[in-house]
């Protein structure tokens, strides 16, 4: 369950690389992809401990920076 949200990110870059590469080169289109970065959400209720305290520090050195 931990890998299904990295892994569904990773196929998204993987799918946008694709089907940019399958454009013709005088497309006007162009492909993006959304990078979610770290947000405040539910998702790290599962983690570990361990990984928990480490987002906690990060969290904190975040605020710090601004």
């Amino acid at each position: 369950m931990q890998l299904r949200y990295p892994t569904s990110k990773l196929l998204n870059l993987f799918f946008a690389r694709e089907l940019a590469s399958r454009l013709p080169e005088d497309s006007p289109l162009v492909i993006n992809t959304i990078n979610p970065g770290l947000c405040f959400s539910g998702l790290r209720r599962n983690l570990p401990l361990s990984s928990q305290i480490i987002f906690w520090f990060w969290d904190i050195f975040r605020h710090m920076v601004r």
